[in-house]
């Protein structure tokens, strides 16, 4: 609560601002978090010098304080409730943001900027083919149950394996070799499905892809909170998924780009070669996400020790981790795969007939199409054309409002956001 924070901070500048003044900076920083009942916290003085937090303390509950640089001896002080009430008005929340973020903290760090270019370029080799899946499983001979098996393996094993991965994180103290481990998995495995011959060897390449995908979120994410200051990381996060979402935009113009080569360029004429060879040349976007890793990103880990022995116990976390992961639970339950979406949009295309008289009116995309096979070949044609527009045109929306939204969680609170 910024208005508590602000009555904490005129307290410690008014009773210690002269012994903090003391030394090389006078400015103090408020945080208020839960903390034990009394908490010894060293400063790394030479003399010494360390403060004590009780939950007693200014009779307002218990805080944490910090500063810019050095901390004197504070000793604890107890305030009269009239003593409280002469504590002036609060200083307005903008100078206390101002104060918090300086220059240094407000700007994106090197780190965050790379890690989304990585997600870009994933999810541009990802989205060259995912949005076209729900086409290539029913020319395959395949439906929407096949199409459910494939959704429900591939994210049930990505979810299991973000839960390990996170927890050998942090053991090995180690981010960047599982992200890189994962990206690589994701990226070699992907392509493969261009080469299935049934609906049901996309389940298995898909279940490796999204292996990938889970040994490298968990860790992917701690390397993004450990590289940025916390009064930044909504908007961080926010950025990362603006640009995965980016990455979502523009791997559909680029197999929309990739069809168009193979007909008009190399006169292909059947629509499952066609995919198959966008699908494979999903590689290349795939590999450059890989190098980036490798070349570009920091390892970066918390200050914390590893500590405890490799184990996991929902007794670790607290009944308020707890609730929230209820409520995922609940929310997933009643979410569906998007490919379910896309099956959707195919079905509703083809009963509705409208946008196959669109396309045929049309000057240079008509006579395109009026070339390639017999009528089913052409509408087959429209559905992988378009298919991958529309999906693009969900993630521009998720793109825009990503960081700008992610910014505010910083000011309203994550609790209020979510």
């Amino acid at each position: 609560d910024s208005r508590l924070a602000a009555r904490i901070q005129h307290t410690v500048l008014g009773r210690y601002g002269a012994r903090i003044g003391d030394h090389q900076e006078s400015e103090v920083i408020v945080r208020v978090q839960p903390q034990p009942a009394t908490k010894r916290i060293p400063t790394g003085l030479t003399d010494g010098g360390d403060f004590f937090v009780s939950e007693a303390s200014y009779k307002i509950g218990p805080v944490q304080l910090t500063t810019c640089g050095f901390v004197a001896n504070l000793e604890e002080k107890r305030l009269s409730s009239e003593e409280m009430a002469m504590i002036p008005e609060p200083v307005p929340e903008a100078t206390i943001d101002e104060r918090q973020r300086t220059p240094e903290k407000s700007k994106m760090p090197r780190n965050v900027i790379v890690l989304g270019i990585v997600s870009l370029l994933t999810d541009s080799a990802s989205e060259m083919i995912y949005p076209l899946i729900p086409i290539f499983v029913a020319a395959l001979g395949s439906g929407a149950l096949v199409l459910g098996v494939i959704e429900g393996v591939a994210e049930t094993t990505a979810a299991i394996l973000k839960l390990f991965s996170g927890i050998i994180s942090d053991k090995l103290r180690k981010r960047k070799l599982l992200v890189a481990i994962g990206y690589t998995i994701s990226s070699l495995a992907r392509p493969f499905t261009g080469l299935a011959g049934s609906a049901w060897q996309i389940v298995f390449i898909r279940m490796t892809d999204r292996v990938g995908k889970g040994i490298r979120t968990a860790p992917r994410d701690a390397l993004i909170a450990s590289s940025v200051d916390e009064s930044i990381r909504g908007k961080a996060f926010g950025f990362h998924r603006a640009m995965d979402h980016a990455g979502a935009v523009l791997g559909p113009l680029l197999a929309i780009g990739t069809l168009l080569i193979l007909i008009l360029v190399f006169e292909m004429k059947d629509t499952l070669l066609t995919l198959r060879w966008t699908f494979c040349l999903a590689i290349i976007p795939g590999t450059l996400a890989v190098l980036t890793v490798l070349f570009f990103v920091k390892e970066k880990v918390d200050s914390v020790p590893a500590g405890k022995p490799f184990r996991f116990s929902l007794k670790q976390f607290d009944r308020n981790f707890m609730a929230y992961l209820s409520v995922v639970v609940i929310f997933t339950l009643g979410n569906s795969s998007d490919a379910f979406l896309l099956f959707r949009v195919g079905e509703a295309i083809h009963q509705s007939g409208s946008l196959y008289a669109i396309v045929a009116g049309a000057p240079l995309i008509g006579e395109m199409v009026s070339q390639f096979g017999d009528a089913e070949a052409q509408k087959k044609l429209v559905d992988i054309l378009f298919m991958p527009l529309i999906w693009g045109f969900f993630h521009v929306i998720k793109a825009a409002f990503s960081t700008p939204l992610g910014a505010l969680s910083d000011r309203i609170g994550r609790k209020v956001a979510i």
